[in-house]
């Protein structure tokens, strides 16, 4: 896994959401599980891991708590591979149910419960699980969900026997089931399967590396394992959309826009598919179950970065397009050999990055990261927007935090060439609100600029050397004598990219060459 530097712009942001909630009271934890009541009310942690496996985590992230629900979405995968589509829906549908997430409701008629994110129907799920007998069949769930997190997992077995004392509402939903003929067999061994399922234990980056192993189309962001069929998961996440939330479903994909799942642990989980796993841990939870905290926390990065599913990016793989030092590339200005020498040497002081296509929250959090490191260890940054074809309040966001941070903690000059404010699809304007960015409409100017710089630093000067005027094409022809008189008579003026030498109807004795 890759680890951040917590001054990251996205990083810094993070800080800041937790720090506006962490203050938050609201809620209650889940008392009717007597273990649950025990937690820290007040504990609270949030991760985000990314497609390419980096994780940025604020507060108490690494805090293991039990899963309970949030298990559901992986062993509804896990028995869909087992069993295929058509026999999982044959024992579960795929309805939203609007109720409470301990509902005992059953679909008219089949006696199926509606969907596999409530408990009847989570119940109904993990026992179709495959196993000669009950340890090995609960050993494939928590191997399954180890693989999602990258790494072993446990059960804490005094929530387990909690549960198992406590959980009379689930064994009266069991046995519905069995009525019904649902479950078919050992209706006591399938609960205590489902009760040692939801006591996993696991802490925010877990469960962030589980999310984002269903974004990345069922790979391990961080091992690069295969967890899940590619095609299995747009089902697991459909039903994560419909029905993940309870009774609250509807808001939050009305409102929020991503798949998402809660448990009565404390814990949320978000996927943006392409893009990320979110995981929240606060135990407070609201009258639906779900963790007060996690609900704002999410609400606010789908607000402030424009999240919802169905707001459809036209995402590149990266908008990296290429990323050099001045080393080997330089401006088209005409240096002395002590300038080239200098640029030879300190060139790779400057590092330039040529942006493509659209730049959205992922592709303009990876990029920020890659220049936000860069600027740590330069003394010149130059990005180049000309491939850039849209830029969105999200981005913005981001670079304006990365602006922020590249002033505070380095000594780095960054410089924007060919940023046109059409590529603005956001109120931010980086020219005005930076006054610390230095802006070129031309790339060329803003790498001589940039030379410039370097040069000056080293001799004190800036290296635009003069050009004799007998090596001048407008005195092509002249006598010696001629040239000699001109020099006695004349001074070399130097204009920098952007001044006027002469404005139109201005009369001039000077020659422009």
């Amino acid at each position: 896994m890759k680890s951040v530097d917590h001054e990251l712009p996205f990083q810094l942001y993070l800080k800041g959401v937790y720090q506006q909630f962490r203050k938050t009271k609201e809620g209650n934890v889940a008392d009717y599980i007597p273990e649950l009541s025990k937690v820290d009310a007040d504990a609270f942690g949030i991760s985000l891991v990314t497609t390419d496996g980096t994780i940025q985590q604020i507060g108490q992230s690494q805090c293991e708590f039990t899963i309970q629900s949030i298990s559901k979405p992986f062993v509804y995968g896990l028995v869909l591979e087992d069993l295929g589509v058509e026999t999982v829906r044959s024992v579960v549908s795929t309805e939203p149910s609007g109720d409470a997430f301990n509902s005992i409701s059953l679909e008219p008629g089949t006696g199926r419960p509606l969907n596999p994110m409530i408990n009847a129907g989570a119940i109904a799920v993990t026992s179709c699980v495959k196993g000669t007998t009950s340890d090995k069949r609960f050993l494939r769930i928590l191997d399954t969900l180890s693989q999602y997190a990258g790494r072993n997992l446990s059960i804490d077995t005094d929530v387990y026997q909690s549960e198992k004392i406590t959980g009379h509402r689930n064994r009266a939903i069991m046995h519905m089931l069995r009525n019904f003929n649902v479950v078919k067999d050992h209706p006591e061994v399938n609960l205590d399967l489902y009760f040692k399922q939801c006591s996993i234990l696991a802490n925010c980056n877990d469960l962030a590396t589980m999310a984002c192993t269903l974004a990345n189309d069922g790979i391990n962001p961080i091992t690069g394992k295969r967890v899940i069929n590619s095609e299995l998961v747009p089902l697991v996440l459909s039903v994560m959309s419909l029905c993940g939330m309870y009774d609250y479903s509807g808001q939050w994909i009305y409102e929020i826009g991503l798949p998402a799942k809660s448990g009565v642990g404390g814990g949320i989980i978000v996927v943006l598919p392409g893009q990320f796993g979110l995981a929240v841990y606060s135990p407070r939870l609201d009258i639906r179950g779900n963790s007060v905290r996690g609900t704002l926390v999410c609400k606010q990065l789908a607000q402030d970065f424009g999240l919802h599913l169905l707001k459809i990016p036209k995402i590149a793989h990266t908008v990296i397009r290429s990323a050099y030092t001045l080393k080997h590339i330089r401006s088209k200005r005409v240096r002395s050999a002590q300038g080239k020498l200098i640029l030879e040497k300190t060139g790779d002081k400057a590092q330039v990055f040529i942006l493509q296509g659209e730049l959205r929250f992922v592709t303009a959090e990876a990029a920020v990261r890659a220049i936000y490191k860069a600027a740590r260890i330069k003394k010149f940054i130059i990005v180049n927007f000309r491939r850039v074809s849209n830029i969105d309040a999200g981005a913005c966001k981001l670079l304006d935090g990365m602006i922020s941070q590249i002033k505070q903690c380095t000594d780095c000059v960054l410089i924007f060439a060919e940023q046109s404010a059409s590529l603005f699809n956001s109120s931010i304007d980086l020219r005005q609100q930076n006054q610390d960015v230095h802006f070129f409409d031309n790339m060329d100017y803003a790498i001589e600029w940039c030379e410039n710089q370097i040069i000056a630093r080293l001799v004190g000067y800036y290296d635009i050397p003069k050009i004799a005027l007998d090596h001048n094409e407008l005195c092509h022809g002249m006598s010696p004598s001629q040239i000699k008189i001109i020099g006695r008579n004349t001074r070399q003026v130097m204009y920098n990219p952007g001044d006027y030498s002469i404005h139109t109807g201005q009369k001039s004795e000077n020659i422009f060459s």
